[in-house]
């Protein structure tokens, strides 16, 4: 674990003292065109090293800590715009990778030099997606599925993704296919996330021309069932089970 030591306070934190594990993270979260690690490299410049127990952590740990009056004197500080700075230390901070806190009228931003730990909830990053201005929705929500891609199970993923869980199975054995056809990690992740968009596009467009067309395929005194206003007589048909599933 890396120590104060291990950092001069004059040129601030050198990507050395970051674990790797940490460093992949943000790899996978913020590829190009995106600029995590940039950022990151940018931000440390300005940060000390210190032992420190948070409320969040069990123990004590090594943080490289950033002291700013504002988001905007930060942004000067590493000749960023003021509105790409912010995003990019909401989106840190809705991740787990920056901790805020405030003292003597300064923000600090914790940003620990163990191996990351992926917060059990998105909720922070769901409020960004909800609340925040077009560009940082936009970009929460690439990172969302990217954070559900690599950091939870195939299942869940697909689950969150709103695949219907009918198709994950399917989604499972394409899977399987790239991992077999030597195709790597990345671009199986690109093509899965792909894949998971055009599903959620495509299907619900294609249930409903499956049912229409099911319907008018129907002889005439099956047809009478799906009908409004219409007494049933007699059990309800395929074409009646299927009108009623489709509203």
């Amino acid at each position: 674990m890396p120590t104060i030591e291990d950092a001069n306070k004059d040129v601030g934190v050198a990507r050395e003292c970051i674990h790797p594990a940490t460093l992949e993270a943000i790899e996978k979260l913020f590829p190009s065109p995106m600029n995590g690690i940039e950022f990151l490299g940018l931000v440390l410049r300005y940060a000390t090293i210190k032992q420190l127990t948070l409320p969040s952590f069990a123990q004590e740990e090594s943080f490289a800590v950033i002291t700013v009056k504002n988001i905007r004197v930060l942004s000067k500080l590493i000749g960023w715009s003021y509105d790409t700075t912010h995003k990019y230390v909401a989106l840190f901070c809705a991740l787990g990778f920056f901790v805020k806190g405030r003292r003597q009228r300064q923000v600090e931003f914790y940003f620990p030099l163990d191996s990351y730990v992926p917060p059990e909830s998105l909720a922070a990053l769901d409020n960004l997606i909800a609340e925040y201005r077009p560009k940082v929705r936009q970009s929460a929500q690439q990172v969302k599925t990217r954070f559900l891609l690599y950091f939870s199970s195939p299942q869940t993923f697909f689950d969150k993704m709103g695949v219907p869980g009918e198709l994950q199975p399917m989604l499972q054995e394409i899977r399987q296919l790239f991992q077999h056809e030597g195709v790597d990690s990345k671009k199986q992740q690109n093509l899965l996330v792909q894949i998971a968009h055009v599903v959620q596009r495509v299907l619900p467009s294609k249930q409903f021309e499956t049912v229409d067309t099911a319907q008018k395929s129907l002889p005439p005194q099956h047809i009478q069932f799906c009908r409004p206003g219409k007494q049933r007589t007699s059990p309800p048909s395929d074409c009646h089970l299927r009108a009623m599933q489709a509203h």
